[in-house]
C-alpha cells in the first residue's frame, strides 16, 4: 500500500507519495526509519536552558545519575591540518576577516557577535531525517540552510541566522540601535516601523535584521544564493523582550533570547551548523570566524556551607553529597580552608544562579523535594500580636454583610475618563494631581485612584444587566501624591452603593419600595452603632457626584469622615447606569478607626419603660436629627431614646413649616416613673425645642 505524508501524519500540505532519501535501508520498517522519540516539556520561566536537547540531556543526566555524552572534539573539527581561527580586533567590539567586518556599537545590548562564511551553497530541501525531526519539534522545514540553523538551535539552544553574503552591502555588519521611525521589511514581507529601543543588524545600506527577532527580506537566502554568512550572536534579554512586545513578533529565536543565553555558545553552535551545511550541501567552509566579544562571560564563584544548606532544607548534607549533586550539573566544586564549606564555580550557562540560596535550590531539586522530611521548629513560636486595624476591617465586613451588602474588589488603577464621569458636566480632572504609573497594565489603568466611587459605580453598571437590586461595598486604598516624598500617601476607604427595589411589588403592596437615601443612612447608622460611635451627625452639603439637596457630610465630633447621597442624574447618564436612583457613600476608615470606642456593658434597669408620642411644628429647614438631639439632652437622664416616626407637610400646617412626630422612651434605673415626672420632662423638652427652634406643640 502506498501512503502520502498526510496519511502518515508527517505533513499537512503533501498530497503525493512519500519519497524516502537514498540512505533509507531496504527492508527497514518505515516507522523505525521515520519514527523518533518526542518529549513534550512544560518549562517554567527559569528553565530557559532546557530549550535545547543538550540542556535537557544535562538535566536528565544529573537527575538519573548518568554521564552526559558531549559531542566529541572531532564533531566540531574541520579535519586534519585545518583548524578554526576566531579573529577579534584589538578593540574587542570589532572583528575583521577577509569576507566580513563586524562592529558592535551597543555592547550593553550585544555582548558577542560571531559570523562565518560558507561558499558553494546550493539551496534545496534538507534530508528527510532532518525534516522529520523538525516537524516532530513543531517547526516547518524550509530549505537545507534554514533547516540546519533551526536544527542547531534546537540542539544547542543558540539561535542562528543565515544571510545571503552577496546581498550584504560593503560586507559590513553593524550592530546598532534603530533610528527613530527607521523601517525594515522582515522575512514575512511586512514593513515594520522601528523605534530607538530596537536593536538592529545593519550593513552599510541600512537594516538587514531585527536583532534576535527576525531577519530582513533584502538579505534572505533564496534559490539563487551561493554563499551565506552564518550569524551566531548573544543579545540582551530585556531588549529582545521589549522589541517582541512592541512589534508583536514572537519567534523561536526571541523565545530563547528573551530567557537569556550563554555567550559561550555562539562559537560551538556556529561550528556545528557550518559543518552540517558542509556535509549536507557539499559546501566549502571558511575556517576564519569573525568574533566580536566586548563583554566576556564571567564565571561566578559562590561559597556554600553545609550548615546553611542543612538549615534551609531541614536535613543534613555532607560536603561530598553536595559536591556530587552540583558537579552532576556541571558546577565545579572545591573544598576551602573553612571546614564544611565549598567554593562553587558557576558555569556560564547557568545565568539563574548568583547566590548561595540558588545552589541550595539545586541541591534540593536533584536530591528530591519528596525526600525532604517534615520537621517541627526547634524554637518556640513568637508571641501572637493582634492587628487592631485588620480586626476593625473584618468587623466592618461582618456588619455590612449582615445588612445584606455584598463585598466587591475593583482595580486600584483608573483613568481620567472614568473619574470625569462622576462630574455632572463630564469635566476631566487635572491628571497632574494623580499618581501616574510608568508601566500600566493597560491604557485605562494608568493612574492610581483617589476615590472608590468610580470603581463601585462601574460595578453597579456592569451588574445592572443581571439584576435590578444591587447592594455593594468595597474596602480599599486610595493614593495621593506627596511633595518631596518618594512614596504616596495611602488612605483606607469604605465605598457603598445601593440601587433597585428593596421589596418587590405584590398583591398586598402593588408598588415596590425603591432604595433611597434613608436606606443607606440606616445601614450606616447600624454600622456606627455596632462599632461604638454614638455622637455623629449628617450635615447637608453639596458634592459634585450627588443630586443637589440629596447629599450630606458625615461628621463625628465636628470632623468630616465621609459623605453620602444620591447620584446626580447626569452622573448616572455618564456611567450608563439604570434610571432607578442610586445612593452611595464613601467613608474615611482611618478617621473612623481613630474615633471608634469600645462597647461597654451597662446595668439593665429592672423597671419598665414608658413611651409617649410628641408632635411639634417648626421650620421646614431644621433637620430631624437636631430635634432628636435637643429632645434627648433636655430629657436626660430619664429619656433613653427619641425616634422620629412621622413628618407631615400640607393640610393645616403653614407654608414653610413641617410637623415632626417622635416617640419618647422613659425609664429610670431605680424606680417606676410616675405620670407627674414624665409630664415635667415632657414640658422641659417642649420648652427647650421652643427656645432652640421656635417649635410649638402641634394641636
Amino acid at each position: 500500500m502506498l501512503c502520502s505524508e498526510k496519511e502518515l501524519g508527517i505533513s499537512e500540505d503533501h498530497s503525493g507519495v512519500v519519497i524516502l532519501g537514498p540512505d533509507a535501508p531496504v527492508g527497514l520498517s518505515v516507522q523505525d526509519y521515520l519514527g523518533d522519540t518526542v518529549l513534550e516539556l512544560d518549562l517554567t520561566p527559569n528553565l530557559g536552558r532546557c530549550l535545547s536537547m543538550i540542556g535537557v540531556a544535562r538535566e536528565v543526566a544529573a537527575l538519573t545519575g548518568q554521564q552526559l555524552k558531549e559531542l566529541p572534539p572531532e564533531a566540531l573539527s574541520l579535519g586534519e591540518g585545518v583548524a578554526w581561527e576566531c579573529l577579534t580586533n584589538q578593540d574587542t567590539s570589532r572583528a575583521t576577516t577577509r569576507y566580513v567586518r563586524v562592529e558592535i556599537h551597543q555592547p550593553d545590548l550585544c555582548s558577542r557577535y560571531s559570523a562565518s562564511l560558507i561558499e558553494g551553497v546550493k539551496i534545496q530541501p534538507s534530508p528527510m531525517w532532518m525534516q522529520n525531526r523538525l516537524r516532530l519539534a513543531g517547526m516547518r522545514p524550509v530549505n537545507n540552510v534554514v533547516d540546519v540553523t533551526n536544527y542547531c538551535m534546537l540542539e544547542w539552544g543558540q539561535p542562528l541566522h543565515a544571510f545571503d553574503h552577496e546581498k550584504i552591502k560593503g560586507k559590513t555588519i553593524l550592530v546598532r540601535r534603530a533610528q527613530a521611525d527607521e523601517e525594515i521589511v522582515t522575512l514575512d514581507g511586512v514593513s515594520r516601523k522601528l523605534s530607538e529601543e530596537d536593536l538592529l543588524i545593519a550593513d552599510e545600506a541600512g537594516p538587514i535584521a531585527i536583532a534576535g527577532v527576525m531577519g530582513g527580506f533584502d538579505t534572505e537566502v533564496t534559490e539563487r544564493t551561493t554563499a551565506i554568512l552564518l550569524e551566531s550572536a548573544n543579545f540582551n534579554l530585556v531588549s529582545i523582550r521589549r522589541s517582541v512586545q512592541a512589534l508583536r513578533l514572537p519567534s523561536e529565536a526571541s523565545l530563547r533570547f528573551g530567557k537569556g543565553i550563554d555567550p559561550e555558545l555562539t562559537i560551538p553552535t556556529l561550528q556545528r551548523a557550518s559543518l552540517l551545511v558542509r556535509d549536507i550541501l557539499g559546501a566549502s567552509v571558511c575556517p576564519e570566524i569573525a568574533d566580536a566579544y566586548p563583554v566576556k562571560a564571567q564565571e561566578k564563584l559562590i561559597h556554600l556551607s553545609t550548615k546553611e544548606t542543612s538549615r534551609i532544607l531541614g536535613m543534613s548534607f555532607s560536603v561530598k553529597e553536595i559536591s556530587n549533586i552540583l558537579e552532576a550539573l556541571t558546577f565545579r566544586c572545591e573544598k576551602t580552608d573553612k571546614p564544611g564549606t565549598l567554593a562553587v564555580t558557576v558555569p556560564t550557562h547557568r545565568l539563574d544562579v548568583s547566590i548561595p540560596a540558588d545552589l541550595i535550590e539545586e541541591v534540593a531539586r536533584i536530591h528530591g523535594y519528596d525526600k525532604i522530611p517534615a520537621t517541627l521548629m526547634e524554637d518556640v513560636l513568637p508571641p501572637q500580636r493582634r492587628n487592631p486595624y485588620l480586626d476593625f476591617e473584618e468587623e466592618i465586613r461582618d456588619i455590612l454583610v449582615g445588612c445584606g451588602v455584598t463585598e466587591i474588589i475593583t482595580y486600584a488603577m483608573t483613568n481620567m475618563e472614568s473619574v470625569a464621569k462622576l462630574d455632572p458636566n463630564g469635566k476631566k480632572p487635572d491628571s497632574s494631581a494623580f499618581i501616574e504609573l510608568v508601566n500600566p497594565i493597560s491604557p485605562d489603568k494608568a493612574f492610581m485612584r483617589q476615590s472608590l466611587l468610580p470603581g463601585v459605580a462601574e460595578t453597579v453598571c456592569f451588574n445592572s444587566r443581571l439584576s435590578s437590586h444591587l447592594m455593594f461595598y468595597e474596602i480599599g486604598r486610595v493614593y495621593f501624591p506627596t511633595a518631596d516624598e518618594e512614596l504616596p500617601k495611602e488612605g483606607h476607604r469604605l465605598g457603598i452603593a445601593l440601587t433597585g427595589p428593596i421589596e418587590s411589588a405584590w398583591w398586598m403592596n402593588p408598588e415596590s419600595v425603591v432604595t433611597g437615601f434613608f436606606h443607606l443612612k440606616g445601614i450606616l447608622d447600624t454600622l456606627f452603632d455596632r462599632i461604638g460611635i454614638v455622637t455623629y451627625e449628617y450635615r447637608p452639603m453639596a458634592y459634585p457626584p450627588f443630586h443637589p439637596g440629596k447629599s450630606a457630610s458625615l461628621q463625628i465630633e465636628g470632623i468630616e469622615v465621609g459623605f453620602v447621597g444620591e447620584l446626580h442624574p447626569d452622573v448616572q447618564r455618564n456611567l450608563e447606569l439604570p434610571e432607578l436612583p442610586i445612593v452611595a457613600s464613601e467613608i474615611d476608615l482611618d478617621r473612623l478607626f481613630e474615633r471608634r470606642k469600645e462597647i461597654g456593658y451597662e446595668t439593665v434597669s429592672p423597671f419598665p419603660t414608658a413611651k409617649e408620642d410628641l408632635a411639634v411644628v417648626l421650620e421646614e429647614k431644621i433637620p430631624a436629627q437636631e430635634i432628636v438631639k435637643v429632645a434627648i439632652e433636655a430629657g436626660r437622664p430619664l429619656v433613653k431614646e427619641a425616634a422620629v416616626f412621622d413628618v407631615w407637610k400640607g393640610d393645616r400646617i403653614p407654608a414653610g413649616k413641617k410637623s415632626i412626630a417622635f416617640s419618647l422612651t422613659y425609664q429610670a434605673d431605680d424606680r417606676v416613673l410616675k405620670a407627674d415626672e414624665m409630664k415635667q420632662i415632657r414640658e422641659r423638652i417642649i420648652r427647650q425645642l421652643s427656645e432652640t427652634f421656635g417649635a410649638r406643640l402641634r394641636e
